[in-house]
């Protein structure tokens, strides 16, 4: 079939922008504050770049099309493939979700219904004939070439947002919850000499010594807390977590569940949230202010476009993990050889997130205006905080240096709360999503092992007026957040509220996953 000019720039257009469909998802799904220029400079002009590389293809001549063809061709199949494999599994995560204990039906009717509709095309285009099939055609690559004009307008007209609106009063009592991710309790012990503010807080605190965290990994753990449920899976996507809900076979989504942030906004409270590795700003419509990662979670804002296509790679991925394989033997050589892999380019840029977690957390307490601040911390997690160490340390070297900046932002958040500025007091609680996952890989010798048992996380709860510590070691799950920093939004809460609460709820399973 021989094209057009019009039909041939249309179909060059329409490729590109189908190449690069992933990447535009990734930035069609930043909320509005994160968006900007950048990124979408970075998609358009990759989209424009295999446009005008198409282009030259089909207008070279024969020798040199020869040539230029295989090398663009050899590209645009292999995101073409990234691109399938993108609506594959985008479809079949959200099969799942929206069809839960019916999946294997509705994927089954699915696969015959997309069946039929080719079997229909095809005998359709052997009655009517070639000028038919050409027919179609033509009108599909007309459509192809109105592609990335919607992509661009989509991205201009982000979706409307509940708006949200700061008070200027200074609030009477804050509570704040500091999630500091891979806190764990046998680290601290370790390097307490060298933790001052761990250990003040540790001479002055409520701490439970039996607290486990709802899953070993921060995307089952998270929603458990913030939720107050035990979830048996969770699954998220850049815009939204998907939690099944023990004893459950349906799939829901958390944004539709209560959670402390809607318990806080229920009792006039405004809350404030800063976080990382989930959505949690278009989870979270009542908290304002908010900050999340997204911008770390697609190109444009620290992260190239081809960066970010080849740690999304599923065929890149593949050769990387079998790479990585070769080197589990040792299990801090394959940490350092993980964690500066292309697949983790997000974690490459982990100081860069907690720098900006630091300052909006800082800041929000300075204005004193929230009641509620809940902060999901990227520290001690690996790799370095410090962008030049990120390939040279390993995950212990890494973990036990970031540990240490973990303690002196406890002493920064400390010493605010400890001015003064708060009529009826402050609440400040400290613990973690889930235990260091590298004493794991250190007790199984390998890094790729499911755990053989859980861990208790750090808890401690420490009340303006506090002089000594006190202790239960009732065995307890850190779902409990959800009622306790609710309760403690009461200016008459005392621990012995927090221990009565703990004690209560009793234990419930960890979610063990492999990694």
């Amino acid at each position: 079939m021989t094209l057009s000019a019009r039909q041939g720039l249309a179909a060059s257009l329409g490729l590109g922008s189908l190449a690069l469909l992933p990447a535009w998802d990734a930035v069609l799904s930043l909320p509005g504050a994160a968006r900007g220029w950048t990124p979408l400079a970075w998609v358009l002009g990759g989209t424009l770049t295999l446009t005008i590389a198409l282009e030259m293809c089909r207008r070279a001549s024969r020798p040199a099309r020869l040539m230029l063809g295989l090398a663009v061709g050899a590209v645009l199949a292999a995101l073409l493939f990234e691109t399938l494999a993108f609506f594959y599994v985008d479809l079949k995560n959200s099969l799942a979700v929206v069809a839960g204990p019916w999946y294997r039906w509705a994927r089954d009717l699915i696969a015959a219904a997309v069946l039929l509709a080719s079997g229909f095309l095809l005998w359709l285009g052997v009655r009517k004939g070639a000028s038919w099939i050409r027919g179609l055609l033509s009108e599909a690559l007309a459509l192809l070439a109105a592609l990335p004009a919607v992509l661009v307008v989509s991205y201009l007209m982000p979706g409307a947002m509940p708006p949200q609106h700061e008070s200027a009063a200074q609030a009477r009592r804050v509570v704040v919850a500091l999630v500091l991710d891979e806190l764990d309790t046998s680290a601290i012990d370790a390097d307490i000499a060298n933790l001052p503010n761990f250990a003040a807080i540790r001479a002055r605190a409520f701490s439970a010594s039996r607290m486990y965290p709802p899953a070993n990994y921060t995307s089952e753990s998270l929603p458990g807390m913030i939720a107050g449920e035990n979830f048996e899976q969770a699954t998220y996507s850049r815009r939204d977590v998907h939690v099944l809900p023990a004893g459950s076979s349906d799939w829901l989504s958390l944004s539709g569940r209560g959670t402390l942030f809607e318990d806080a906004r229920q009792r006039g409270a405004r809350a404030a949230l800063i976080g990382w590795h989930l959505p949690y700003c278009t989870i979270v419509r009542t908290a304002y202010p908010c900050w999340d990662d997204a911008a770390y979670r697609a190109p444009g804002h620290s992260i190239s476009l081809p960066v970010w296509l080849l740690g999304h790679s599923r065929l890149y991925s593949a050769a990387e993990n079998r790479w990585l394989d070769g080197k589990a033997a040792d299990v801090r050589e394959y940490s350092r050889a993980f964690l500066s892999s292309a697949q983790n380019y997000r974690l490459q840029h982990i100081g860069e997130i907690f720098a900006d977690q630091h300052n909006a957390l800082l800041q929000t307490l300075e204005s004193g205006r929230s009641e509620l601040v809940f902060a999901h911390l990227a520290c001690p997690h690996a790799p370095s905080l410090h962008r030049d160490q990120v390939a040279k340390l390993d995950m212990f070297q890494a973990y036990a240096a970031n540990l240490r900046v973990c303690d002196r932002l406890l002493g920064e958040v400390l010493g605010l709360l400890e001015r003064g500025r708060y009529a009826d007091g402050w609440a400040l609680a400290v613990t973690s999503d889930h235990w260091f996952r590298g004493r794991d890989w250190l007790d199984a010798g390998r890094p790729l092992s499911t755990p053989s048992a859980r861990r208790p996380v750090p808890f401690y709860l420490l009340t303006a007026g506090a002089a000594a510590p006190e202790t239960t070691d009732v065995t307890s799950n850190s779902r409990v957040l959800r009622r306790l920093v609710i309760d403690a939004l009461d200016p008459g809460f005392m621990p012995a509220r927090a221990r009565s609460l703990i004690e209560s709820q009793g234990d419930s399973p960890t979610i063990l996953r492999r990694f």
